[in-house]
């Protein structure tokens, strides 16, 4: 097939065949080449015979959208290369299908010795493609479901467009806005609802386990009960809270050693400090609020492995930052920083610190209250301006160096 002469052409055309075909009649190359939806036809053949049908259509508003394609298939273009392509096939050694399949060449069920048969792919490259016969086909047998598996939900479209309002279910594998996984796991998971049943340990890679049980009573010292962070009325305004984290809130963390600290952050609090136009928290601050954190647990020198900045913009009077603390049970902790401008907003999430003890070899020349880092990241949003990215880079990387990171991801 792609050794035929490149001259032919397709072209999707906005009305019923009908109307189609008496038009194409004057021009032996040109033929039907698929019928997909009411209303939605297309011809296929040579390029010279394709301008000019597309300039009858134009003088009849009959709207017409030509096709990226690289020969015309389903035309007597393809006539060339049946006698090879037979001798292809009769190489091959079909099997009758086990389930039901649909002919797009008839619009209905294909006889199982029919389509192992040579003949029956050569009409196929030659006659139309009857898409739009094969849905009327299902929606007269009760079919309901209907799964499209491909990179593009393109047929889904068509098919609706034949269905009507008659009530169907329809399903993408993949979509181009997703994950090949996600998409397909949604996708499994809604045919599982609707009661299909799913053969999960067929999935390649996919390992079933049996689930955790939750337990029943409390003294696992394992909280599964969602918790409620305080109001800023709540926040206390003491002396008493710590200068840097603010004030403590024990029991408020996912974990019973959880430490959580809120503080309400004003603007100006650091002189004006500025990302790409917009008043925000240093990261210098997040690192030494990551430090005080420590403190509050250990009192031995600590290294940070990973740093992750997404730092919040002061656009009120006020912010309000939560800092938690959460010991691993391998002994090192995890700092996280979220931020809200008003009470009744989200947290999101402005940082991430990974902090463990310091080994004996990294430790030896540290002060016992000292940080020693490796990897900072520093996210930051897109700007219009080249000179705002410019400086975002620069500034991240002249805090790792005076910082002592080993290296910035920006």
């Amino acid at each position: 097939m792609q050794q035929l002469p490149a001259n032919g052409a397709m072209t999707a055309v906005f009305a019923e065949s009908d109307i189609v075909e008496p038009l194409i009649q004057r021009y032996p190359d040109l033929a039907i080449a698929g019928l997909n939806a009411p209303g939605e036809t297309v011809i296929s053949g040579s390029r010279g015979a394709m301008r000019l049908i597309l300039e009858t259509l134009a003088k009849r508003a009959i709207r017409a959208i030509p096709l990226k394609v690289s020969h015309a298939f389903h035309s007597p273009l393809m006539l060339p290369m049946i006698e090879e392509f037979r001798s292809i096939l009769n190489e091959i050694e079909f099997h009758a299908p086990e389930i039901t399949v649909l002919s797009n060449l008839t619009g209905e069920p294909v006889s199982s010795n029919s389509i192992i048969q040579p003949e029956y792919w050569l009409q196929h490259v030659l006659n139309p493609v009857r898409f739009a016969d094969s849905v009327r086909f299902c929606q007269e047998s009760g079919y309901q479901t209907f799964l499209e598996i491909g990179p593009k939900p393109i047929l889904t479209g068509l098919a609706k467009k034949t269905w009507g309002d008659h009530p169907a279910h329809w399903m993408q594998a993949l979509s181009p806005y997703g994950g090949p996984l996600e998409d397909f796991s949604k996708t499994l998971g809604t045919l599982f609802e609707q009661g299909h049943a799913i053969h999960w340990s067929k999935l390649a890679n996919v390992r079933v386990t049996p689930g955790t049980p939750l337990p029943n009573y409390p003294f696992q010292r394992q909280r599964h009960w969602v918790t409620t962070t305080p109001k800023a009325s709540e926040i206390p305004t003491s002396q008493n809270q710590h200068p840097i984290l603010g004030a403590e809130f024990p029991g408020q963390g996912d974990q019973p050693d959880d430490k959580v600290w809120i503080k309400r952050i004003n603007a100006g609090a650091f002189d004006g400090y500025a990302t790409q136009g917009r008043e925000t928290i240093p990261p210098s601050w997040f690192v030494e609020a990551a430090h005080a954190a420590w403190k509050s647990k250990h009192e031995t020198a600590c290294v940070c492995d990973n740093v992750e900045f997404s730092p919040p913009s002061i656009s009120n009077d006020s912010l309000e930052l939560q800092t938690t603390l959460r010991i691993r049970l391998d002994g090192q902790c995890t700092v996280k920083f979220f931020s809200r401008s008003t009470p009744d907003d989200i947290w999101q999430s402005a940082a991430a610190i990974d902090i463990a003890p310091a080994s004996t070899t990294s430790s030896s020349a540290l002060p016992k209250q000292a940080m020693n880092f490796g990897i900072m990241f520093f996210n930051g949003t897109e700007s219009e301006t080249p000179e705002d990215n410019y400086r975002l880079v620069l500034e991240s990387t002249r805090f790792a160096d005076r910082n002592g990171f080993n290296s910035v991801w920006v």
